[in-house]
């Protein structure tokens, strides 16, 4: 859907969802801020850097799905799997490189990915993309349950002694989401067997997490 300005401009709608999908995590940011104690600039510096990589990654894996199914459309469009591994991606380089507390800093950024794909969803909605069988409204469902997601991993993050693990069940739930209801999607991009190349990330996504459960029960717990 393309709005009018001031009839004067137009703007895809899809574009300004996505862009309060980024701003929004901002806030619960600042709310996280002030239980861990973490300097704003941290944060704030940390999260920018790895926005950079949730655009560079939605539009390289984008291009590589497209490619690897012989689509037409290679160029004009955006992977939100993508976007997830080079959200985390930069996160992780970011993080790691500057030494800056990295487990805590990680472990919040890392839930803000649930809320950026639940609040992007609704923009696929007005866009029409990403669509479900049967007229099923699956956009819509997807974010409702993405941010169900999210909600569910702060709570775990603020009651489980070991933070990691309450984002890595978070994300285990997420890729069991992910992966189901893109059996429900229109127009799937086959890359073997009935599956795509985003299912193949959320099974990649299932087991790290699942054995990064099962190091920290079997290490000391890490307190955050």
């Amino acid at each position: 859907m393309i709005e009018k300005i001031f009839g004067l401009i137009y703007i895809n709608s899809y574009y300004i969802i996505v862009m309060f999908s980024i701003i929004i995590p901002i806030f619960m940011l600042m709310h996280f801020q002030k239980i861990s104690k973490i300097e704003k600039i941290y944060l704030l510096s940390a999260y920018s850097f790895s926005i950079m990589g949730l655009l560079l990654g939605a539009k390289i894996l984008f291009i590589m799905e497209n490619y690897l199914t012989s689509c037409e459309k290679l160029y004009g469009g955006y992977s939100y799997m993508g976007a997830i591994i080079g959200y985390l991606l930069f996160l992780k380089f970011y993080t790691f490189f500057y030494k800056m507390t990295p487990c805590r800093v990680y472990n919040l950024l890392k839930m803000q990915v649930f809320e950026i794909y639940g609040i992007s969803k609704i923009g696929c909605y007005f866009s029409n993309c990403c669509i479900g069988i049967f007229d099923v409204p699956l956009q819509l469902i997807e974010s409702i349950l993405y941010l169900l997601v999210f909600y569910t991993t702060t709570k775990l993050y603020k009651k489980i002694k070991c933070k990691d693990n309450g984002i890595c069940i978070g994300f285990i739930i997420f890729g069991i989401l992910r992966f189901i209801i893109d059996f429900a999607r229109i127009n799937r991009k086959i890359i073997f067997y009935y599956i795509t190349l985003p299912q193949i990330i959320c099974v990649c996504l299932l087991i790290v997490n699942f054995f990064k459960i099962i190091y920290n029960k079997n290490n000391l717990p890490i307190i955050i």
